[in-house]
Formats: C-alpha cells, sequence, structure tokens
C-alpha cells in the first residue's frame, strides 16, 4: 500500500541570476571537448550556465527560469520556477529579530487589499505583532486590576 508523505525540511532559496553560477558551457557537453582538442568555441549558441550538484557536474538552468535552493548540508540543486512556486511555502520567521529584518526588507508597497502579496504581508506582520499586542493587552488589564484593588482594598 501507497503512503503519502511530506519533507519538512527548511531550504534556502533565490531566483538564480547570472553570478549564482558555476560556469557556462553546452548542454552537449562539446564544448569542453572542442576547446581541449584545440578548436576553440566561436559560437555562444546553445551555452548555458550551470551549477554543480552533488548527482550532476553541470547542473543546467537559465536565468530567471529557476530558483537555485540550498540545503542543510550547503548542498545546491535548481528547482523550475513554476514548480517551485507551487510546491515551496516561505518561512515566516518566528525570532523576534529575524521577523524585524524581515519586515523592513519587505516592500513598501504591499498591494491592494486583497491581494496575494497584501494577504502574504499582512500574515507575516500580524505574526510578529500579535504577540505583542497580546503581551500588551495583559499588561493593560493587569494594570487596571491593580488599581481597581487599590481602590475597594479594605483599610
Amino acid at each position: 500500500m501507497l503512503k503519502t508523505y511530506k519533507k519538512t525540511v527548511t531550504v534556502e532559496a533565490k531566483l538564480f541570476e547570472k553570478g549564482d553560477e558555476d560556469g557556462f558551457s553546452h548542454r552537449d557537453g562539446m564544448s569542453d571537448v572542442l576547446e581541449n582538442i584545440g578548436l576553440g568555441v566561436h559560437s555562444q549558441a546553445g551555452i548555458s550556465p550551470y551549477i554543480k550538484t552533488l548527482e550532476s557536474n553541470q547542473h543546467f538552468g537559465e536565468f530567471g527560469d529557476f530558483y537555485i535552493c540550498t540545503g542543510i548540508n550547503s548542498e545546491r540543486w535548481l528547482v523550475e520556477k513554476s514548480i517551485f512556486e507551487k510546491t515551496y511555502e516561505e518561512v515566516i520567521p518566528k525570532d523576534v529579530e529575524q521577523a524585524q529584518k524581515y519586515i523592513n526588507s519587505c516592500h513598501t508597497d504591499i498591494g491592494f487589499m486583497g491581494s496575494p502579496e497584501y494577504d502574504k504581508q499582512k500574515r507575516i506582520i500580524d505574526a510578529f505583532y500579535n504577540p505583542i499586542k497580546e503581551q500588551q493587552k495583559v499588561e493593560k488589564e493587569m494594570q487596571h486590576y491593580l488599581y481597581l484593588k487599590s481602590k475597594y482594598e479594605v483599610s
């Protein structure tokens, strides 16, 4: 019987951009052969960026069409943008300092109310500020209680 499993590991990821690659090569691997025998490669056609992964010395992906992921052991891999955006979800920081940095790094324009970007930003801000608001509420109730207690306390 088949069982359903879910990965629970957290990865760091960003859109694959120029400067993230480990090199450029022809996807067919012929450029290395041609360079080694002194023929050279004069055409840029077919040359693509690649990264080195655990499974492959040259994992190809085009800039902007892939996310580059880094795992818990610093291993790297590429995931197609459409697949990444369907299967990965951004982690909202729980640490206060991380949350403050994240909120500060967010765009000032969080979109119109009801948009996915607005909803995402609102969830992040609420996750950060709700515990603070709750603590303030408890402190205010405690002050009110102490005030009433002192007012009606029998001398």
